[in-house]
């Protein structure tokens, strides 16, 4: 059985982090120079997960202090939130801790959250010590985040993380198709009287 499930993921975190690279490794299966995102950019990639066709529909965000502002908007219906930053770069782990993840935590109510993807990214060029990191994000968010070691340019753990988020997604949705409950159903035939 096939389904047409789209899911909105929303990508946050500081400028020049790899946001863009991270959707582009995904949806063109490229690396190379692109510019900075303005606002917000879209892309759509379609896959198959489960036996199941869907559809990732991915925000990606600017991550520019101007642009602040106006992430919250594209909050509203999000499926997962992937927040991102540079393992080369402490103040982008900082600004993580100390701005991106209060930003989700102010906007969602912490019994429900989106799915929460963390991406250590440019593993490739490490140049500090990241132990304790997960740990660290998982003491303010919770244990039901997904983390990933990614590297768009060498392509490391971007299907991986967007597969294992895709499967969590479809598991969500049918979990919440299943709970559905017809309010009245079983009065159907006190109300046909009605139609007589």
């Amino acid at each position: 059985m096939f389904s047409n499930n789209s899911f909105k993921i929303i990508l946050i975190g500081k400028s020049a982090v790899g946001k863009s690279s991270l959707i582009h490794r995904l949806c063109f299966n490229k690396f190379g120079d692109i510019e900075s995102t303005i606002g917000c950019a879209f892309n759509r990639k379609h896959m198959y997960v489960n036996d199941k066709k869907i559809a990732l529909d991915c925000w990606d965000t600017a991550g520019q202090e101007r642009f602040k502002s106006i992430i919250p908007m594209y909050f509203k219906g999000v499926s997962s939130v992937l927040l991102v930053y540079d393992v080369t770069r402490k103040d982008s782990f900082n600004e993580l801790i100390n701005y991106w993840i209060p930003l989700v935590l102010d906007y969602y109510d912490r019994d429900n959250l989106p799915q929460i993807v963390i991406a250590a990214n440019k593993i490739d060029l490490l140049e500090f010590n990241i132990d304790g990191h997960e740990e660290k994000i998982k003491g303010l968010l919770g244990d039901n985040i997904l983390y990933f070691k990614t590297s768009a340019k060498n392509n490391i753990n971007i299907i991986p993380m967007f597969k294992k988020l895709a499967s969590l997604l479809i598991e969500e949705d049918e979990e919440e198709e299943e709970t559905i409950i017809l309010s009245g159903w079983e009065d159907e035939e006190q109300s046909l009287c009605c139609y007589y």
